[in-house]
């Protein structure tokens, strides 16, 4: 894939910071959001490995265009992919967060959009050396509604495309597999994932559809105290479309998922990195008890900012670098969209720039958070 970009680096005193970018000229941005140099690891820790998370870049139904039959928002995500095949280090895994696609109308459709998804990734997408780990978002596994109910039939429609993008190693549910197929866990070098489906298809005896968000949760819960006992295993992450937490508060509704506040006490307990999410169009972070595991929202990566035209803050995707002896670093990278969300990329004093970075430490962040509200 043609690069669009190169990499500069920045220094202060012997610390390094890194970033995409297009210009030496480029103007930088407003740097309030970015902790102080002295906090980042200096240029001689090297991570063992870093992992890239973003998701939501589907078009609103209204936008959606027959030339793409994706319904993906495609400047965005060719930008996205460009950014990533650059970027150094190299991201060895890149987790898509759910709603890659408009979906939620019947199957046909949801068939006939990842299909196109998936056609468009193989053609002129895919990067060399980078793992693309799918998980579904509720625009894949729901039916639209007041409220949205799970659409029956998505989950085997899901992991017919989606297969090929789960990695072959990963631990699975071994009762109700069925209707948990998309809820997994595997392990990378010093670092556990748990990847959850935050809306797996529910019914009740009488075969009545069932409610959404819900998670495999005691599953769930004792993947992750398995992996807090394992030696080998320094980080956890716990993965999945719909956050926990944001904007101060825990949402179980279509928001967020019912067992939120549940899950985020076994995650606590376990001191699990960190909650990456997508559902809500935009970038934020934050410790919800003020110390410990991060709720990190990275939805910006295409779709309309509260579903008008309007765009998110910024566009882009977040890295995380995981290190030996440390806790991983977060930055989150991002350019600027056009004046609608679908708006061609502006390609004019465009770089892709860090707009939050910090260190994933346990322990109270003295760099808060970034903003008080996803925006």
């Amino acid at each position: 894939m043609k690069k669009l970009y190169f990499l500069f680096t920045l220094c202060a005193a012997i610390l390094l910071i890194s970033c995409v970018t297009r210009s030496k000229s480029e103007t930088t941005i407003d740097n309030s959001q970015i902790e102080e140099f002295s906090t980042l690891p200096t240029a001689a820790d090297k991570p063992i490995f870093s992992f890239a998370f973003v998701g939501c870049n589907r078009v609103n139904w209204k936008d959606q265009i027959p030339a793409v039959p994706s319904a993906a928002n495609l400047p965005v995500l060719q930008r996205i992919f460009d950014d990533l095949d650059s970027i150094a280090p190299h991201p060895k895994l890149l987790f898509f967060l759910g709603d890659m696609v408009e979906g939620e109308n019947t199957i046909r459709d949801l068939r006939t959009q990842l299909d196109a998804w998936v056609n468009r990734y193989e053609d002129s997408l895919k990067i060399g050396g980078i793992e693309l780990v799918a998980i579904p978002g509720n625009h894949e596994m729901l039916h639209y509604g007041d409220p949205e109910y799970p659409l029956k039939g998505a989950t085997n429609t899901w992991m017919k495309y989606m297969t090929p993008y789960i990695p072959i190693d990963r631990d699975i549910i071994t009762t109700d597999s069925l209707n948990n197929r998309a809820t997994f866990s595997f392990v990378r070098h010093n670092t556990a994932f748990v990847v959850m489906n935050t809306d797996t298809y529910n019914e009740d005896s009488l075969g009545n559809h069932g409610v959404e968000g819900m998670i495999a949760f005691k599953w769930i819960k004792k993947k992750i105290e398995h992996y807090r006992g394992v030696d080998t295993v320094d980080h956890i992450f716990v993965l999945g479309h719909k956050p926990a937490y944001f904007d101060g508060s825990f949402h179980t509704l279509h928001a967020g998922f019912p067992d939120s506040e549940k899950l985020w006490s076994v995650l606590r307990k376990n001191e699990v990195s960190a909650l990456l999410s997508a559902h809500q169009h935009c970038y934020y972070r934050g410790q919800p008890y003020g110390d410990s595991t991060y709720q990190i929202i990275a939805g910006n990566g295409g779709s309309s900012f509260n579903g008008a035209k309007k765009p998110p803050l910024f566009f882009g995707y977040s890295v995380i670098h995981v290190y030996a002896n440390q806790p991983p670093r977060l930055e989150s990278i991002g350019f600027k969209s056009g004046q609608s969300y679908n708006d061609p990329v502006p390609t004019t004093n465009n770089a892709s720039l860090p707009r939050d970075t910090t260190i994933l430490r346990m322990d109270a962040n003295p760099n808060k958070g970034f903003g008080s509200v996803c925006e």
